[in-house]
Formats: structure tokens, C-alpha cells, sequence
């Protein structure tokens, strides 16, 4: 007879004891083994128990039926096996004479001092539903992985005769082992102190289950091991870590005395714990995805970055992002300073099968040429002075998604040539490493620079720039779309009257003629400047022409023709001059109302020779 034992959810505690019959499993009233869990369906699964086993037939449930792990429309059933039927985890083991129909255990109560065998007194079946009901407890307690592993392990060497043990994850990037929690009997060990036979892990995912050796010496599938003579294994231990064959890790664990050996029960116990160990890190890392996701989405809410505006010229750019977005095509954002080119970079991963995955933006300008390189690719310890741990670049944090590499013409050649190879290999190396680590991101870059005078001087590589401009798109100027001035100004103000706690203000029609009239060389970006510079000189609830600048105040609707016939470095050289004036000729804080870097701003200045105002004797 056997005897079916609940290990976790409200039932907790309960067995049934199932002689020769069929039993229905469910939360129905029908059913003979009755379920309070939520995730069991009214009728869940069908056990027919015979002798030689117990037979599982899922009656279509909701959440499924697993044993040890794996799904299962009908399987067979023996003793120590672990059976779920959605959440709610069971065991099946052998009732040792006829009882009640239900039984509740109490738990166990935790001794003052653990003895070495925890349970040791207790029947061998009790003592590993002990185990695997402390192992529940320890996944439904934590979601820090680190603790929540080496709490597993432990647990597991209070029941098994092991002397080393580690759980190791699986680092697809670098395609290698990591180890994530490891323990020894009687003496501490540390992550990467403890090594692992690479060729038992080998047949472990080769028999995509539990294998146990009992001298891995002489164990024929293993062969030629010198791995298993370094390390003088004697008996084995290997599980690997799947959900939904997907290989997160391994747990493992040995021996070097030939007088404790593992035994049948003991692979039967790892491998239940292991299956909780796989789906409680399949959890955490969904969690830490999710964590990351609500980081993202939160930086997101908090940027500015919608497209406003009903202009051909917008209305031409929308329908070329929505078509664009669908790809992986690497594409070249190319428009004048403050036209919205991160809106638009953002727009496209918004609309892209890549949404769910990261958003990476940097700025290379904004980053030294010495740092450039260690912040797009990492680096490993002590690769240069003050490399006091690794560090993975912005690459790595986009892996899956997309990263958005902002005055891409500002790189220097030697980066340059690198991110010319993640275009091509897909693959790079930290700073300071030797291990190529591959990545699947999209790449989109901008910039405002002239890129053809760059190529022409040798600045910019001619290979990167066929690259990056796979496909290109070049955002209009404000001044190439007046009509759409008055959507942007009612978007804006109402977005700065939020953030300071007011009624948006209304326009006076005569200053939407005076911002219409403006050229606007600092774009977008200019025009939100100059409406926050009104709400913050505190204006009321309509915005006046005395509230705007000067140099806007100068233009009238029947200016818009001399301006149309200003060319636009005459605009540019106008407007960094006096932006200069109003910073006091501070080229930080000028380059800051700007929008761009101080390096840009530099060159800009050394190209229109514009000279600070002498001082008077």
C-alpha cells in the first residue's frame, strides 16, 4: 500500500494512505483526495494505484501535473517520487500497514543544537518529508538566491553523508559554470575554492536527471576522469537544474570515503530538493527581471520622451519609426542639436519585440575618452589603476535589448574599431580580459555632427559609418514644422505646471506669434527652455509676450521670411553667443542650456571665433 504525503501549500502536513483503487485528486467535493490549495483544479488528476505502482492521468487541469519536475499528461509512479498537482507538492512513498484514510503529521520541531544527521531518529520516510518541508519553508522565505542556496545545502548535509557540495549556475554569456553556493563538512569553503568534475556534470545533463555513483572512480560513463583523480571522488552526487528544459544549473554533490557512500534513497532526496531548487531560482530570476523591468519603466514615466506634433514632416517620421521598429536593423538617428533623437531611440524600443528586455542610452560625449571604452564593454579587476573589481559595461546590461549610443560621432578611433566588431561578431572583451563574451543587442545610434566632413578628415571610420546606417533617419528642425509650436507649447506647460503643483496657463496669441516666428536653432529642447524659464520668472495664468526672452520678443510673425532667410549656422552662431552672455561666458554652464557637451561647445566657439566681451580698463 502506498501513501501519499502533502510537503507544501495549506494541506501541509496531511498524507492519505492509498490502497489498491482509483482515487480522483482535487478541490471538487467529489473528490476522494481533497485539496484546499488554489492552483489544484476542481478535478485535477486520476490515481489508479496497483501494486507495482501508482498510475497519473491529468484530467486537463489548469495548472498541470508534474512528476519530479516534469510535466506529465499520464506516467507511472513509484515510491520516493515526488508528484504536484499545480503548486501543492507531494510524495509518494509506502505505507508501512493499513491506516486511517487521513493522517496529519505534525511538523517537525527544531532541536536546541542540530545534531550531524538531522532526523537520524527518525523513519527513514519521515525524515525526508522533514527535509523537504524545511526546504519549502526556506523557498517560500527568501527570494535573495545566494542565502536561499546555501540554506539548501546545507539542509542537505544534515541528512546526507557528504563532505563537499556547491550549486552552480550556468552563465550563458560566457559560457561557463559559476559556482553560486558551496559547503564542506567541517571546514569553510568560498565560492570558487571548491572545484566540481566537469565530466560528471557532463552525463548529468546527458541524462537530463538525477545520477548517483557510487565510485566515481571505477564508474565506466565516466571514463578517463582527471578531474575525478584530482579531487579523489569516491561517491557522486549530480542533479541538473531545468524548468521547461532550460539549464540554469547543477547541484552536486561527493565524497571521498569509500565507507559513505550515497544510496538510492539519498539521489531520490537531492533530486526532489532539486527540482525546488530549480523553480525557486527560475523565480528569483524572473523576479530580478521584473525588479529591472520596474526600473526601467520608472526612468521611462519619468523622461520626456513623446513625439508631439501632427505636421507632415512628423507624421512621415512616425510612420518610418512604426515601420522600423519591427526589425533589428541597426539604424543612424542624424538631426540637429535638440531635435529628440533619444525620443525617437526611445520610441523605437518602445514599439519593438525588444520592449520587455533593457533600454541602454549613453551619452559619448559626456563620458572621457580614457573611461569610453570601460563603460561600453566593462572590465576585469585590476585591468587599469582603480579597477578594484569587475565591472560589466553598458553592452552587457542591454544583452536581450537595445542599446542607444547618443553623439556616436564624438568617439574616438580606437572605440570606434570595437564597436565595429559587436556590429560584426556580435562578440567583445571587457578591458583587461582575454574571454570573448557575445551579445545580442540592437544598436542605434545618433548624431549632429557633420559625419561626411568627419569622414573626409579621417575622424570617423568609413566601414563603422556603413554600419550604423543600415538604416538612417533624420529628424526635421522645429523651424521645418512652425505648426506644430502650438501642441508642443500646450504639452510642455502643462507638463512643467505639473511638476509644480499649478494650472497649466493659456497662450496670448500674440507671444504664438512671436514662438512661431522664432527660428528656434536650439530646436525642441530650446523652446521647453524658454516656456520653463517663463513659469519659473513666475507669470500667471496666461503666458505674455513680456514673459518670453528677448531674442524671441524681436520676432513678429512678419519676420518669419528674414528668418527663413537666415541660414541655419547664422541662427546657431546668434544663439550660442547669446546663451555665452547669459552664462557669463561659464562654458559648463552654457554647454548645460545647451543641451550638448562642453567639448562641442568648444569647437563650436573655435568655428564661429566668437571671443569672450573684454574687460574695461
Amino acid at each position: 500500500m502506498y501513501r501519499l504525503v502533502i510537503a507544501g501549500g495549506p494541506d501541509s502536513g496531511k498524507a492519505f494512505d492509498l490502497p489498491p483503487g482509483e482515487y480522483l485528486v482535487g478541490r471538487g467535493g467529489g473528490a476522494h483526495l481533497l485539496l484546499a490549495d488554489e492552483s489544484v483544479s476542481r478535478r485535477h488528476a486520476l490515481l489508479t494505484v496497483t501494486d507495482a505502482g501508482v498510475a497519473v492521468l491529468d484530467l486537463d487541469s489548469h495548472n498541470g501535473t508534474r512528476l519530479n519536475g516534469r510535466p506529465v499528461k499520464s506516467a507511472q509512479a513509484v515510491e520516493g517520487d515526488e508528484l504536484r498537482f499545480g503548486t501543492c507538492a507531494c510524495l509518494l512513498e509506502r505505507a508501512p500497514a493499513p491506516a486511517s484514510a487521513t493522517v496529519v503529521l505534525e511538523p517537525p520541531e527544531a532541536p536546541e543544537q542540530a545534531p550531524p544527521r538531522r532526523g537520524g531518529a527518525l523513519p527513514e520516510d519521515s525524515r525526508r518529508l522533514a527535509i523537504l518541508y524545511e526546504v519549502g519553508n526556506a523557498i517560500n522565505s527568501t527570494i535573495e538566491l545566494p542565502q536561499l542556496l546555501q540554506r539548501i545545502l546545507a539542509t542537505i548535509f544534515d541528512v546526507v553523508p557528504a563532505e563537499r557540495g556547491a550549486i552552480l549556475l550556468w552563465d550563458p554569456l560566457e559560457a561557463q559554470w559559476r559556482p553560486a553556493a558551496t559547503h564542506a563538512r567541517g571546514a569553510p569553503v568560498r565560492p570558487g575554492e571548491l572545484a566540481v568534475s566537469q565530466a560528471i556534470i557532463a552525463k548529468a545533463f546527458e541524462a537530463r536527471g538525477p545520477i548517483l555513483s557510487a565510485d566515481a572512480r571505477t564508474d565506466a560513463r565516466f571514463g578517463p576522469s582527471d578531474s575525478i583523480e584530482a579531487y579523489a571522488i569516491r561517491s557522486a552526487i549530480c542533479c541538473p537544474l531545468l524548468v521547461r528544459d532550460e539549464r540554469l544549473g547543477v547541484l552536486h554533490l561527493d565524497t571521498c570515503r569509500a565507507t559513505e557512500a550515497f544510496t538510492e534513497g539519498d539521489v531520490r532526496l537531492v533530486g526532489a530538493i532539486a527540482s525546488q531548487a530549480a523553480i525557486a531560482i527560475a523565480n528569483a530570476r524572473f523576479h530580478d527581471e521584473l525588479r529591472q523591468e520596474n526600473i526601467q519603466l520608472r526612468r521611462a514615466l519619468g523622461s520626456r520622451h513623446c513625439i508631439i506634433g501632427q505636421s507632415a514632416a512628423v507624421r512621415t517620421l512616425m510612420e518610418t519609426v512604426r515601420r522600423v521598429s519591427q526589425s533589428d536593423a541597426t539604424v543612424l538617428l542624424r538631426g540637429e542639436s535638440g531635435t529628440g533623437k533619444e525620443v525617437v531611440a526611445r520610441t523605437l524600443h518602445a514599439l519593438s519585440p525588444r520592449r520587455t528586455r533593457p533600454l541602454v542610452c549613453v551619452n559619448c560625449a559626456a563620458v572621457p575618452e580614457t573611461l569610453l571604452e570601460s563603460e561600453l564593454f566593462g572590465h576585469e579587476k585590476g585591468a587599469f589603476t582603480g579597477a578594484i573589481e569587475r565591472r560589466i559595461g553598458r553592452f552587457e546590461e542591454a544583452n536581450g535589448g537595445t542599446i542607444f549610443l547618443d553623439e556616436v560621432g564624438e568617439m574616438p578611433p580606437s572605440t570606434q574599431a570595437k564597436i565595429l566588431r559587436v556590429l560584426q561578431e556580435r562578440e567583445f572583451q571587457r578591458v583587461g580580459g582575454t574571454r570573448s563574451l557575445r551579445v545580442d543587442v540592437r544598436l542605434i545610434a545618433s548624431t549632429n555632427r557633420d559625419i561626411e566632413a568627419a569622414l573626409a578628415d579621417g575622424s570617423f571610420r568609413q566601414d563603422l559609418y556603413y554600419r550604423l546606417k543600415v538604416i538612417e533617419i533624420v529628424l526635421p528642425p522645429l523651424r521645418e514644422r512652425r505648426e506644430d509650436i502650438p501642441l508642443l507649447c500646450d504639452y510642455f506647460l502643462a507638463e512643467l505646471a505639473r511638476e509644480m503643483g499649478r494650472q497649466p496657463p493659456t497662450v496670448d496669441p500674440e507671444a504664438m506669434r512671436a514662438l512661431q516666428a522664432y527660428p528656434w536653432p536650439g530646436n525642441v529642447r530650446e523652446l521647453r527652455n524658454v516656456l520653463e524659464r517663463a513659469i519659473v520668472l513666475g507669470m500667471g495664468e496666461r503666458l505674455l509676450p513680456r514673459h518670453l526672452p528677448p531674442e524671441v520678443r524681436r520676432r513678429s510673425l512678419a519676420g518669419v521670411n528674414a528668418a527663413a532667410e537666415m541660414s541655419l549656422a547664422e541662427a546657431e552662431k546668434r544663439h550660442v553667443a547669446e546663451v555665452l552672455a547669459v552664462a557669463g561666458w561659464n562654458k559648463s554652464r552654457a554647454a548645460a542650456l545647451l543641451g550638448i557637451s562642453r567639448p562641442r561647445l568648444d569647437r563650436k566657439i573655435r568655428d564661429y571665433g566668437l571671443e569672450p566681451p573684454q574687460a574695461e580698463p
